[in-house]
């Protein structure tokens, strides 16, 4: 489903409203699909800014989407700093496993002001071979630190992972 509204996203364990906003806006161009977030009160706790380093320890903005390969989507992140994280993931009665994607096919932007912060994230069509496109947005927030976590989600999976293969709607 493509939206070109902005969504917002809620508490990931609950499904009520997210102490922290965060919208999300998508949208089809002739080539891409397009994401763009606004994460509002952050701290900017970018873990890394290496290429599919283990962003999610810090703050991040993520998409899991569907391509057309039964029990596969995407996931994507990208951090406050920039870094940004691809993978191929396998999951299967919610076991999941993931391949790193390298070179790295998806465009990325961030950009940080005051106590927000801005992502944008381009996908080429051409990777999606679905009909109908099926994603799920989230964000993690540590409020500067590590370990703990904020988890949003557009829809909610109402757990401590975003990793159930069924809210990829």
């Amino acid at each position: 489903m493509i939206y070109n509204t902005n969504m917002e996203l809620f508490e990931n364990t609950t499904g009520k409203k997210a102490c922290y906003k965060t919208d999300v806006r998508v949208y089809k161009t002739i080539k891409n699909i397009v994401f763009k977030f606004r994460a509002n009160t952050s701290k900017f706790n970018s873990y890394s800014n290496k290429y599919n380093d283990k962003l999610y320890l810090g703050d991040v903005c993520e998409i899991f989407i569907k391509y057309g390969k039964e029990n596969h989507y995407y996931e994507i992140e990208v951090a406050p700093n920039g870094a940004t994280f691809l993978s191929d993931i396998t999951n299967i009665n919610n076991k999941f496993s993931g391949e790193l994607i390298d070179p790295c096919f998806i465009k990325t932007s961030s950009k940080c002001k005051k106590d927000c912060y801005k992502v944008k994230i381009v996908i080429p069509k051409k990777f999606i071979k679905t009909k109908k496109i099926e994603f799920n947005a989230f964000r993690i927030d540590t409020d500067g630190t590590t370990p703990e976590k904020h988890l949003f989600a557009l829809h909610p999976t109402l757990c401590g992972t975003f990793h159930k293969i069924e809210f990829i709607k």
